[in-house]
Parts: structure tokens; C-alpha cells; sequence
């Protein structure tokens, strides 16, 4: 399973390519969460990281982040937060949604992702990604990120 840390770590890093100058604000927030860390300091969740870590980064962007992370991937029960998140994102110039814990929820409380857990999970991608992608026209410039 993949720690908070590194969840931190990859959605820094795939926010900070939003952000002009690059390898400055990225190497500052890098090191401002390994401080963190190192330190035993509270990490807040990571959805709030995500929102406040993306004003460092494009501040007229708007995110909204989605957690399904649990022991089991039903689109009919999840649909309807990405469903509402995607709402809230309709209209906006620069809208990026994250979506969290799908690895998790396929691998419903196992922890080997065998082939047959690996085809299943980018079924379940393909089904969170055209479910947003069927409203298109209300967020033509949407980005999807899967963490």
C-alpha cells in the first residue's frame, strides 16, 4: 500500500507542473513536507493538501478532490460524489479533479494486484473517467488525476 507520505509526495509533484516557475516552487514545497514529516508534525488530509497546495501552484485553478477508497468499487454508490464534485466544477477556466483510492477500492481488502485486479482496476478507471468525461461540454478543459 502506498503511504500518506508518498500520496503527498506524487500529488505535489503532479500539481507543481501547473506552476511557472517550476522547480523553484516545487523544490520549496518538497522540502516544506519532508520538514513536515521528519518532524512528526500533524499532515492534514490529503484532499485539503491538494486544495491548498494547488493555489502555491495555479492559483486561478479549481480542484475538487474525491476519496472511493474502500473495500469495494461500485460505480452506482460512488457515481453520485463525482458526480456532485464534477458540478461544482462546471464552468470553471481550469478545473482539475482528483480522485483517490481506486487502487484501494479494486483490490477490495486484498493486497495482491494480479493481472486479473490490474485489468479489473483500469475498468474501473475507464468508468470513473467516461462518467466525467460524458459532461464535457460543461468543463472542456477538465483534468482528471488518479492518485
Amino acid at each position: 500500500m502506498t503511504s500518506p507520505k508518498e500520496k503527498i509526495l506524487a500529488l505535489n509533484r503532479v500539481l507543481a507542473s501547473r506552476a511557472e516557475n517550476f522547480s523553484e516552487k516545487f523544490l520549496e514545497s518538497s522540502r516544506a513536507i519532508e520538514f513536515a514529516f521528519s518532524n512528526g508534525d500533524p499532515i492534514r488530509p490529503l484532499g485539503e493538501f491538494a486544495k491548498s497546495i494547488i493555489r502555491v501552484y495555479c492559483p486561478d485553478a479549481d480542484l475538487e478532490f474525491v476519496d472511493i477508497s474502500s473495500d469495494y468499487f461500485d460505480p452506482i454508490f460512488l457515481m453520485g460524489e463525482i458526480s456532485a464534485a464534477a458540478k461544482r466544477l462546471a464552468g470553471r477556466e481550469k478545473p482539475i479533479l482528483v480522485v483517490a483510492g481506486l487502487k484501494k477500492s479494486t483490490l477490495e481488502g486484498g493486497r495482491n494486484f494480479c493481472a486479473k485486479k490490474r485489468r479489473q482496476y483500469f475498468e474501473n478507471l475507464n468508468v470513473v473517467e467516461g462518467f466525467v468525461l460524458r459532461y464535457k461540454n460543461c468543463f472542456p478543459n477538465i483534468e482528471i488525476i488518479f492518485i
